[in-house]
């Protein structure tokens, strides 16, 4: 701390400061003492809550560059994002960059960013922790399977650290302006995803180059692969189903949104996220109707609301099956191609898994020769087992532990609403390639979570007292 300069023009040193505070207290039992050093040093790193000018923009550009390119946008427009070949640049998601020149800037641009910095990874020790986490598995990876990529971490895990430590500090206004910037996204995703399946039309093509899915119905919409498209917004609904307070989004629009987002949920076809979210709408729905019942008031326009959503959505799910809107959705229950009896056969990958796989994964050759063996055409899709197979165990569980830190910090900064978004998060990855591959599935669901739930710490530690009487 610098020395400050009196009235008279004398330098105060730090330590006289602190005496003279404890004189007047003692003086003056209506002035608290400070309870430690401890506490003032943690009050004095509590960021301003003013605007941080670009760093705040280049938030908003890398959500929206993060939510607005999927893969196959990438692709389309002609980034090897997905393929093979190019610069191992275009492997790395735009969003990416933007993250980590950002952090870069916020702490460079600082008045002290030595200082800046401490407390930030201090305060944000899970995100330090994956990106330490990532960096030690790319260099074993690097140094003992150099035929073998861990650079796919960088989209699936460090990019979501890096956000986590770029809202830290975000202030109210900052985080107002990408809650709406949220809202506009996820609500114009699913506008699409239901033209796309209506039209049979796409913005991007399913799939890459030289190996487009014409056959698939399911919607890619901004959001690309419909297992992240049906996360994010499945998540999205979720939180607007459970939290109190959503910012940036009117009351008055909050159940027209939700009843989008649900009836997007089967154009964009992922069965887990669509059964998750229909789950927690019954819940919530079931729940308001009992409340009703035992007395508690209700305001007329939520009554009117609730008489005349329950009159439309039979005829509308009526006609959404009539008009063959369902027709694809439907038929996933009926043959899912497989997908279910791969997520049971990859369980054999463990029958050649010794002592050595324990220590350090199968060899990249042998990895791709057992999936093809295992007929796992469409990769190991449990992102635990991904990470056993390619890492094996002791760099796995390192990794886990980072992400449950990560996850820690989250739950501080949002609270309890985002506890079921989180399951739901975890149990797509659980049943998917996930974050054992080249993925946005991670990092999209904490930036809505972040956003809506979260807030600075400066606002949440401001509720807590730095200072308190002397007993």
């Amino acid at each position: 701390m610098r020395d400050l300069v009196s009235a008279t023009g004398a330098a105060i040193a730090p330590g006289a400061i602190v005496v003279r505070i404890i004189a007047t207290s003692a003086a003056n039992p209506a002035i608290p003492a400070p309870v430690s050093g401890v506490a003032m040093r943690r009050a004095a790193y509590l960021p301003a809550e003013v605007s941080r000018g670009p760093v705040d923009f280049l938030v908003g550009f890398g959500v929206l560059l993060l939510f607005g390119l999927s893969g196959y946008a990438l692709e389309y427009f002609g980034m090897p994002y997905l393929s093979d070949g190019g610069s191992i640049l275009t492997k790395l998601h735009p969003s990416l960059y933007v993250f980590a020149l950002t952090l870069g800037v916020a702490i460079i641009g600082n008045p002290e960013p030595i200082t800046y910095a401490t407390s930030l990874f201090s305060r944000r020790l899970g995100s330090v922790a994956v990106i330490a986490a990532c960096g030690v598995i790319y260099v074993f990876v690097a140094r003992y399977k150099p035929t073998m990529s861990a650079a796919y971490l960088g989209d699936a895990m460090i990019s979501a650290a890096l956000v986590a430590l770029l809202l830290a500090d975000s202030p109210a206004g900052a985080r107002l302006w990408l809650a709406r910037l949220i809202h506009a996204i996820v609500i114009a995703n699913a506008m699409l995803a239901i033209v796309e399946v209506a039209t049979h039309w796409r913005l991007f093509p399913f799939g890459i180059k030289g190996d487009y899915q014409v056959w698939d119905y399911r919607a890619t919409a901004f959001f690309g692969h419909p297992l992240d498209g049906a996360l994010v917004t499945g998540v999205y609904a979720v939180i607007l189903m459970t939290a109190r307070d959503i910012p940036g989004l009117a009351n008055g629009l909050r159940l027209p949104v939700i009843l989008l987002c649900m009836a997007a949920m089967p154009a964009i076809g992922a069965r887990t996220s669509f059964a998750i979210v229909y789950g927690v709408a019954a819940v919530v729905v079931g729940l308001s109707v009992l409340r009703f019942l035992r007395g508690h008031g209700t305001s007329h326009a939520t009554l009117l609301a609730s008489l005349v959503g329950a009159a439309l959505v039979p005829v509308v799910a009526v006609a959404a099956y009539q008009l063959g809107y369902l027709d694809g959705f439907l038929g996933r229950f009926e043959s899912d191609s497989g997908s279910a009896e791969t997520r049971v056969t990859l369980y054999n990958l463990f029958s050649h898994y010794g002592f050595h796989e324990m220590l350090t994964g199968y060899s990249p050759i042998e990895y791709r020769t057992r999936i093809r063996i295992e007929g796992l055409e469409t990769g190991v899709e449990n992102a635990w087992v991904g990470h056993l197979m390619q890492f094996g165990i002791p760099l796995s569980v390192m990794l886990w532990c980072a992400l449950a830190a990560l996850l820690a910090d989250l739950f501080r900064s949002t609270g309890r609403y985002a506890v079921l978004p989180t399951l739901f998060m975890l149990l797509v990855i659980s049943t998917s390639v996930g974050i054992s591959g080249k993925t946005t599935m991670l990092v999209m669901p904490i930036t809505v979570m972040l956003i809506l739930l979260g807030e600075a710490d400066a606002t949440r530690m401001a509720r807590k007292p730095a200072f308190s009487p002397t007993p």
